[in-house]
């Protein structure tokens, strides 16, 4: 019901914005409008909404509008398998933040950037750009967002055969959900919380041999406009 009422009032912003020939208003509309439909597997729509608002980008000039619609495009990418493509829309989204002096934003892409690398197979540089969105992060004041990435990087761990590393890593992310403020990330921390918990349960039932094929949900990021 929540979703239905959302995707409602955002129907009625864009139309708004659409008449008023408010560019920047329809762009972060369709950014939250795509977002939403990524929340509820509605990946094609997402997909539209998304690119409808890159689209529009091009002609604002708007980097911070133009690196938020890249992320969440990269996150609908990553969601339907297409990695390559999530890990080039994040790569620009991260260049677009740092260009602006955005660090936190910079985390954002980096964070959800390593998740499709460690899907991709590509580990060394999912390890790198996750170690380099928990220094953001950790800079930023930012405990929810630590958790998030150190569970990124707690599965990375676990497809690498690096056990103990993975173990030490969900109990610091669940530890840096304790510290977190309620308001911060909305839903991002009970996701986290979720998957490095049952990381943490699957990984005491799991023998060594086969701990390596326990691997959380892809991506292991909060569903919703990021930064």
């Amino acid at each position: 019901m929540e979703f239905t009422a959302a995707a409602e009032n955002l129907a009625g912003a864009l139309k708004l914005f659409h008449d008023h020939s408010d560019h920047l208003g329809e762009v972060t509309a369709l950014d939250y409008l795509g977002t939403l439909q990524q929340a509820r597997g509605h990946f094609p729509a997402a997909r539209t909404s998304l690119t409808t608002a890159l689209d529009l980008c091009a002609s604002l000039g708007h980097d911070i509008a133009e690196a938020s619609v890249l992320n969440h495009l990269g996150m609908v990418h990553h969601a339907t398998g297409d990695y390559e493509a999530a890990i080039r829309s994040q790569a620009l989204a991260m260049k677009l933040y740092r260009r602006v002096g955005d660090p936190l934003g910079q985390a954002d892409a980096l964070n959800y950037m390593g998740a499709a690398q460690r899907d991709a197979g590509k580990f060394l540089a999912a390890e790198r750009n996750l170690t380099r969105a928990l220094s953001l992060y950790r800079a930023g004041d930012d405990p929810a967002s630590v958790a998030i990435a150190l569970n990124n990087l707690g599965e990375l761990q676990l497809a690498m055969s690096r056990i103990s590393d993975a173990h030490a890593t969900y109990a610091e992310a669940l530890a840096a959900l304790d510290t977190s403020r309620p308001q911060r990330r909305r839903d991002a921390r009970w996701k986290a919380r979720a998957a490095a918990t049952s990381a943490l349960e699957r990984r005491r039932r799991l023998p060594r041999s086969c701990a390596r094929h326990v691997i959380s949900t892809p991506g292991s990021a909060p569903q919703g406009p990021t930064g």
